[in-house]
């Protein structure tokens, strides 16, 4: 019923586990609420309606409806940009779910990657003004900052003989 062992899924599984056990999973949590705080008093300061008001999670949804923007458009522009976010769907959204009201972003990979306050805060003021100006403001920013946080190198670091 399972099909045969797949090799790949089988290491993966074991790195996952492997990864487990050496991360500090309390740290790993409050890094992420700490990156997630920080959004959300960006946002709130700057005018920007969050659906719920806030988040207790990984999870920040930006309700655009009072910008002008479609979730569609914010996702493009911020793709332009090098920043993934997801166009999501708002309670009783009258554009669809192809083109939406609302977008939605995580904070998990700046957590992960252990990104420094100062440089996750350069990319939040860049989704904001992006937001805010409905306009590419700079293409190169996340891309020259991300260099920094090559997965490559943090793997590399937690290896051990």
């Amino acid at each position: 019923m399972q099909g045969a062992p797949k090799f790949n899924e089988i290491l993966a599984k074991v790195v996952m586990i492997d990864e487990l056990l050496h991360t500090d999973i309390n740290g790993y949590v409050n890094d992420i609420l700490k990156i997630t705080n920080t959004f959300v008093n960006h946002f709130n300061n700057n005018n920007l309606k969050l659906y719920t008001g806030g988040s207790d999670s990984h999870i920040i949804t930006i309700d655009l409806t009072d910008n002008n923007l479609t979730g569609k458009q914010c996702e493009e522009l911020l793709k332009q940009q090098h920043i993934l976010v997801n166009r999501n769907s708002l309670p009783y959204d009258k554009l669809g779910p192809s083109i939406t009201s609302g977008i939605r972003i995580g904070t998990l990979s700046l957590a992960t990657l252990k990104m420094d306050v100062n440089d996750y805060c350069k990319i939040l003021d860049l989704i904001t003004r992006t937001i805010l100006q409905k306009q590419i403001i700079d293409d190169n920013l996340v891309e020259s900052i991300v260099k920094k946080y090559s997965i490559i190198n943090i793997s590399n670091e937690e290896i051990q003989p």
